[in-house]
Formats: C-alpha cells, sequence, structure tokens
C-alpha cells in the first residue's frame, strides 16, 4: 500500500493504515458489492460514494477510493486506505495501478530469478547471462580501468562499438577520451545513469561496490528491449549481486580500488602482453612513471597476511615515487626513479627500519625500464628473497645483483649435478688439509670472498696482511697455479659458489670457522 501511495503522488493522495499484516498485493480489481469474495491480497478500486454501500463494515481489505463526497475517515472502518483527489479520473487510477502491480511482479519474478542464478554456484557469466535474459538486453561489467571482466553471452549485438569491446578486452583510450565526460557523469552518481554510450544506442551504467569501496561498473544497452524504471532497478540488483561474487576475488578485496593495480597486476598474471593493449592502458591511466623502474617486493617472514593492508598504509608513506599493490600475499612496489637518479640504499633507509621492527623482509630487482617486463622483474626480487635466505637469514632486504649467479645456479641444477662442474684445485685443496691438518680452504675461501683484497681478508681472520700474503702463495704453491689469473680465478671462485649453494657438507665443514667470521663482519 507505501509503494502504491507513492506511485500515485501526482493525485494528492492520503494514506490510511489500519491493519497490519496483510499480503502483498498482487492484482487490482473493480469494487463491485457486498456478494464479492473479498481477499486482502487483492487491492480494490471505487469512488468514496460508494464505498460503504459494497463493503461490509467490518470488511480487513485494501482501498483506493475516488474522494468524490469527502468520505470521513470515522464511517471507514477496519480498513488500508488510499484516498486520491476528486478531479483524479478513476478509469486512469485503476489503469495506473494495474500497470505498476504488473511491473513489480515483475520486477519480483526478476529478481528471484537472479537470486537464483547467484545462489546456483555457476559464476559471473551465468548471472550475467540470466541477467540478460531478464532485461532483455546485453550486459557487461567492467573494473575501473574500463577492462571487460564479463560480459553476457546468449544475445547477439550488432553493434560495432560492443563488438570492439568485446574483441579487445577493453575500453580504448580514444574511445574513452571522447566520452570522457558522460563517464565522469557515471562515477559521480550514486544511482543508475542512462547515457548515449553507443551509437544510436542508450545504456544503463551503475557501480559496483565491495564493503563500501568502487571496484568497477555494470553496463546494459538498450538492444531489443526499451530501457525502462524496471531497467533501472534490475540493475541496482545486479550490481549488488556482481559485487557479491566477485568478492571472491582476492585482488578485489586487498586492492585499494586504485586504477593503476588492475594493470599491474594484469602485467604480472601475463606472460606475453599486447603491446598495443598496453600502450593504451598506459595513456588511459597516465601512470607518470620516471625511467628507471625497480620492483621491490615485501614478504612477511612469518605471522598472519592479514596484517599486509596495515604495513602498505606504512610503507606508502616512507617509499617515495612509487606505486604498491597486494599480489600473491606479496607486497608489491613498482619504484621509479629518474635516469640519473638511479635508486640506492639510502633511499630505503626508512623503510629497512620498518622492516626490521615488522619481521618484513624484501626483495629489490635490478633496474628495467619497459613497464611490460614487471613480471620478469617480480620474478627477480622474489627469487632474491627465496635464494638469499638460504646465504643471509640475517639480512631484511636482498639485492638480485647479489644472487644473480645462485639464480643461474638454481635453474641449472634441474637439469645437472653441479658438482660435476667444479675445478678439481677445490677439491685437491681440501684434500690437503685433511691430510696435512691445514686451514688453507678457509683462507682461499674468504680471500676470494673478499674479492682478493688482502688487507679485508686479513681482518677478517685478525692477522696481519703480510701473513695474509704468505698464505696466498702457499696455496698456489700447493696446487701449482696463479689466482690472479682471470680464468683460474673464475674456475677457483664459481666453484666455491657451486659448493655452497649446493651446500656440500665437506666443502661447508672446511670453511666452518670463516663462514661465522664473515657473517659476523657482515651483521
Amino acid at each position: 500500500m507505501k509503494m502504491i501511495f507513492d506511485h500515485l503522488s501526482r493525485h494528492n493522495p492520503k494514506l490510511y493504515l489500519s491493519c497490519e499484516g496483510f499480503d502483498s498485493i498482487n492484482n487490482v480489481v473493480w469494487l463491485s458489492g457486498n456478494d464479492q469474495d473479498y481477499k486482502s491480497n487483492l487491492l480494490y478500486v471505487t469512488k468514496a460514494s460508494d464505498l460503504l454501500k459494497l463493503i461490509p463494515i467490518e470488511s480487513h481489505l485494501n482501498i483506493v477510493c475516488l474522494n468524490d463526497i469527502n468520505l470521513d475517515f470515522d464511517a471507514k472502518g477496519n480498513l488500508n486506505l488510499i484516498i486520491v483527489d476528486a478531479s483524479s479520473d478513476i478509469s486512469n487510477i485503476y489503469k495506473e495501478i494495474n500497470t505498476f502491480i504488473v511491473n513489480q511482479n515483475s520486477l519480483h519474478n526478476s529478481s528471484l530469478k537472479l537470486y537464483d542464478a547467484l545462489l546456483s554456484g555457476k559464476g559471473l557469466q551465468y548471472i550475467l547471462d540470466v541477467g540478460a535474459e531478464v532485461l532483455g538486453n546485453p550486459i557487461m561489467v567492467y573494473n575501473l580501468a574500463y577492462k571487460v571482466l564479463s560480459y553476457s553471452k546468449n544475445i547477439i549485438v550488432k553493434d560495432d562499438e560492443w563488438n570492439g569491446l568485446v574483441s579487445r578486452g577493453y575500453g580504448s583510450y580514444d574511445d574513452y577520451n571522447l566520452k570522457k565526460e558522460s563517464f565522469r557523469k557515471v562515477e559521480m552518481a550514486d544511482n543508475p545513469v542512462i547515457l548515449n554510450i553507443l551509437t544510436g544506442k542508450k545504456a544503463i551504467f551503475n557501480k559496483v561496490k565491495i564493503g563500501g569501496k568502487h571496484i568497477g561498473y555494470v553496463s546494459a544497452v538498450d538492444h531489443e528491449r526499451p530501457l525502462c524504471e524496471n531497467s533501472i532497478e534490475m540493475i541496482e540488483l545486479l550490481s549488488k549481486l556482481v559485487a557479491n561474487e566477485l568478492q571472491k576475488d582476492s585482488f578485489l578485496n586487498h586492492s585499494k580500488g586504485l586504477i593503476y593495480e588492475y594493470l599491474i597486476t594484469e602485467l604480472l598474471d601475463s606472460k606475453n602482453v599486447n603491446q598495443e593493449y598496453l600502450h593504451d592502458r598506459i595513456k588511459y591511466l597516465d601512470l607518470n612513471l620516471a625511467e628507471n623502474l625497480y620492483v621491490l617486493t615485501a614478504r612477511k617472514i612469518a605471522g598472519d597476511t592479514d596484517t599486509l593492508p596495515f604495513y602498505r598504509a606504512k610503507l606508502d608513506l616512507l617509499i617515495s615515487d612509487s606505486k604498491s599493490l597486494l599480489y600473491n600475499n606479496d607486497l608489491i612496489y613498482l619504484i621509479s626513479r629518474k635516469k640519473n637518479k638511479p635508486l640506492n640504499k639510502t633511499d630505503l633507509e626508512n623503510a629497512l627500519d620498518f622492516l626490521k621492527e615488522n619481521r618484513i623482509q624484501a626483495g629489490l630487482s635490478r633496474c628495467f625500464h619497459d613497464i611490460s617486463l614487471i613480471r620478469r622483474f617480480y620474478i627477480q626480487s622474489c627469487k632474491a628473497i627465496e635464494i638469499g635466505n638460504r646465504f643471509k637469514q640475517y639480512a631484511l632486504l636482498f639485492i638480485y645483483d647479489e644472487f644473480a649467479i645462485d639464480h643461474l645456479l638454481d635453474i641449472a641444477a634441474e637439469q645437472s649435478d653441479l658438482k660435476e662442474f667444479c675445478s678439481k684445485w677445490i677439491f685437491e685443496l681440501m684434500e690437503y688439509d685433511k691430510v696435512n691438518h691445514t686451514k688453507f680452504m678457509q683462507t682461499l675461501y674468504v680471500y676470494l670472498i673478499c674479492g682478493r683484497d688482502v688487507s679485508k681478508a686479513a681482518h677478517i681472520f685478525n692477522i696481519h696482511r703480510n701473513s695474509m700474503d704468505y698464505r696466498i702463495k702457499k696455496i698456489e704453491e700447493i696446487l701449482d697455479i696463479d689466482i690472479s689469473d682471470a680464468e683460474t680465478h673464475f674456475a677457483l671462485y664459481s666453484s666455491i659458489k657451486i659448493l655452497s649453494f649446493i651446500k656440500d657438507e665437506e666443502f661447508l665443514s672446511s670453511i666452518k670457522n670463516s663462514l661465522s667470521a664473515l657473517e659476523y663482519e657482515a651483521k
């Protein structure tokens, strides 16, 4: 009765509700007389002058009447009553109410179909197909970057713009630029907006929100059936059901709803990037990136990843000129720096303090210049953490450049036994130590790790530089080699890298004390 009262507002109605608990009204009929089979789920239409003549005084009914005699309220018994202005046409009121109830019944039935589609568990595509069937028009869902997430496939659309959207999978920058004022209306509105968005056709656009956060749009195009008031209500409901379905997407739950997050996530997910698509998206998003790019991946050492959004908010303030997102339980920063100002550890000092306080480790990729390659450099940053933890578990920041050789060994280890590539000199020296109870393998290891810096190596052992020189010459004499020779140095250094990488027990035992000294020095 309240909905019908609102619908009849232009007839200056008055509403009197005397009875509660009536069934929903599912039809409208003329009030014809006392022999009528009265029902509480019907709405009866009559004139006030006929009202008291035609119904029993104690009847509990829903009535709309034309106030042609200035009806006295006290004489109406227990009725739910809408009284409309005497100047109205009673036949037109009957038709209006009938059309309204038919539309409401249709809306109710359509709503049930959509709820059934959601509860079926068949996914977003099925919901959109049922929605298109209900509306009689095609439906599309976009994210904030106007990338097509899904669209109804049970209605064939003969429209170049629609089919262009479907084939490309996103709205082009040029198209968006031409219609950005129209799109802005959608972005600013809280309710569905009707736009002339396709050639000669109208479309309803409505926001999709999850937890109050705007994450995309639903649109329906006026294609086979004219858009009407019911269409707007159905799009509002469909938007809620789409949001419910999209809640299963962890990215949408963890993102801030920033448009660049969608593009970066796509690039991280995809091994092959469509350059035309990427170029168009970058123009649309206006990313404003400098020439030098880096990926910093932050990962919780242990504990609940639900705290990552909190850490993100804090780190956003500490890492300048960066764009962040949550991806696969990693906190990722795309950092950009001008060509003449490359990133260095000093830039990350404040961030490192925060990482230390919250037991978070980070990996930093090499510098790159093309955002389409971000997936490769994200993998680098992850590998830096993974491999770095094998050798420097106490560290917070792992820089990929320091572990590139280890990454190479990691790949090679999948194909061969790496020990086969080690120089014979390493094994000869370990054997010499074993037979003669010496520790020359430790000396060689520290010397090579220190970049053949005699003073630095001597400092690690807490001995004089001359003593260190003597030990190196003795190793050269034992093995009959010249360590300063590039090929010899490479053979020795690569061998200790391999044996460290595969954690060879004999080798690690032979350098045990030197490892402790190096770790202490690093700390």
